[in-house]
């Protein structure tokens, strides 16, 4: 089966039947190839929105710094096993399956429409859900790496989370939208290494490379923040949106602890998880998650020492 691209017919039939507005404009972006969302590029620049992002997640400055401090993994090696789509797709419906039996409604809706709503391409990892037509397009690389595979595994969270529950807003006032998707990739390690053979070195090397990156951004959230705190501007060279970077640091404060509560407890995990993918913002989102039982940074020295050693 191949994947180079979306169900066009089917896109046009979608614009024809949508009345909403912002469903449509992304229809057609996806039509004509323009779809890249979430990038730095789909994100205001500016100084005063990146004041705003950075005012609204103050809440996190200290534990963002403390995780700035980790230790970032030596002499990283990316990983080379080729993974096929079909075999990737068989994991994927294996993982669901087994570790999120509640979703599977969901998740078969998605999945049988790989044909038309699953593009393996060299337009990057996303994935986009029209609530109109209550309908995902999911995007991957098309290198096939483990990198891919886990890509693939966190674009499908994405899909069955947005049927769960929407939002229409990637900002600070929810800022654990990417939580379940990366927490997905931790939990579908467990079960990677049992269904691919001689693919436990890549998978480390994976999530040693993945922490690094969070560990940059987090590194670069404390450098911008303290360097406007002293100067009152940003510097000269800075033109990026800090969305992005704190989209991935903040999550990743509760992430290891959550995967570590899916060893030890499955129930509580998938209750905790839900909750995280329901929550209603109190305008406190420190609160709100504090409120599930998590704990910013818990577990983040003892995983990581636990990798070092592999």
């Amino acid at each position: 089966m191949v994947y180079h691209s979306w169900n066009k017919i089917k896109i046009k039939k979608q614009i024809k039947s949508t009345n909403d507005s912002v469903d449509k404009t992304i229809l057609e972006h996806i039509l004509n190839g323009s779809m890249i969302p979430f990038d730095d590029n789909a994100y205001s620049k500016t100084n005063d929105a990146n004041k705003i992002i950075i005012d609204e997640c103050s809440v996190f400055s200290n534990y963002i710094e403390e995780f700035s401090l980790t230790p970032k993994f030596k002499n990283v090696q990316q990983e080379q096993k080729r993974v096929p789509i079909n075999l990737q797709l068989d994991f994927l419906y294996e993982l669901f399956s087994t570790v999120t039996p509640e979703w599977m409604g969901i998740f078969n809706k998605i999945f049988k429409e790989r044909k038309s709503n699953l593009k393996i391409s060299s337009a990057g990892n996303y994935s986009v859900y029209l609530s109109s037509l209550d309908y995902s397009y999911i995007s991957i690389n098309k290198i096939f790496l483990i990198d891919d595979l886990f890509s693939l595994v966190h674009e499908y969270t994405h899909a069955i989370v947005d049927h769960i529950f929407y939002r229409m807003e990637y900002n600070s006032i929810y800022p654990f939208v990417e939580l379940p998707s990366l927490n997905m990739e931790l939990v579908s390690a467990t079960l990677m290494s049992e269904f691919f053979l001689d693919i436990d070195s890549d998978i480390v090397s994976y999530f040693k490379y993945t922490i690094n990156a969070i560990i940059d951004f987090a590194k670069r959230i404390v450098r911008i923040s303290k360097y406007l705190n002293q100067s009152g501007e940003f510097p000269q060279y800075f033109n990026r949106s800090l969305i992005i970077d704190y989209s991935y640091v903040i999550p990743y404060l509760f992430n290891l602890e959550l995967f570590s509560l899916y060893n030890e407890d499955k129930e509580k995990w998938f209750y905790i998880l839900m909750e995280i993918i329901n929550i209603q913002p109190s305008g406190n989102p420190l609160e709100d998650i504090k409120k599930l039982g998590l704990t910013p940074n818990f577990k983040v020295n003892e995983i990581c020492d636990e990798l070092r050693v592999l």
